[in-house]
């Protein structure tokens, strides 16, 4: 499995270099610690996780797959394991970039804020994705993921209204980092719902 992992990571340099340049940019430009790791991280796991499955169906990667020793399982299982290391690592660049442009660490509480929505999009967004991609194809997955990008950007771009502020404001009176942390493990319960819907559907598929 970690081979199937490896090789999704080996075609990665174009996104990866545009990811450094931007979320560069985002800390510079002085955007709120929240936007630069919900855009680094959105942009990171769509740019890396889309190319891979785009070199997949355009190198028939994964029929290819399906007739060495390697079991379908092993082959989904790839797939999530690498998405949730890409989202790490994009964690942990994000996170050293706004720590030198602010000149000093960011507050645990704060850094549980600004990852945590956007951890709930990626492994929400990766759960209704990959099940599509399994079952009815890249393209669908692709038509799919747009429409869910733009809608997440559009929700990311309101947390700047002030009356989204004042409600923010309102969740953080009613305990919004319990409402944060349990919003987090429904979405990690999702996303392995997901890899074993998956796997169903790949074990049915003719490739």
């Amino acid at each position: 499995m970690w081979r199937l992992v490896w090789k999704d990571m080996m075609v990665q340099r174009g996104p990866v270099i545009a990811l450094v340049a931007f979320v560069i940019y985002l800390a510079s430009a002085g955007m709120p610690t929240f936007l630069v790791f919900l855009f680094g991280m959105l942009m990171a796991v769509t740019g890396v996780v889309l190319r891979a499955i785009s070199k997949d169906e355009e190198n028939e990667t994964l029929a290819l797959l399906a007739t060495l020793p390697v079991s379908r399982k092993e082959i989904v299982m790839a797939r999530y394991v690498g998405t949730v290391f890409v989202m790490l690592v994009s964690i942990l660049f994000s996170y050293i970039v706004m720590t030198i442009a602010k000149g000093g660490f960011i507050p645990i509480g704060s850094l549980f804020n600004s990852i945590g929505v956007p951890v709930v999009i990626i492994l929400s967004l990766a759960a209704v994705l990959f099940p599509i991609y399994y079952w009815l194809g890249y393209d669908a997955m692709r038509y799919v993921m747009t429409g869910l990008i733009f809608l997440a950007a559009f929700l990311a771009l309101l947390t700047a209204l002030p009356m989204t502020q004042l409600f923010f404001r309102w969740l953080e009176g009613i305990g919004f980092n319990l409402i944060l942390g349990i919003a987090v493990l429904i979405s990690i319960v999702l996303y392995f719902v997901s890899m074993r819907i998956s796997m169903r559907v790949l074990d049915f598929t003719d490739l």
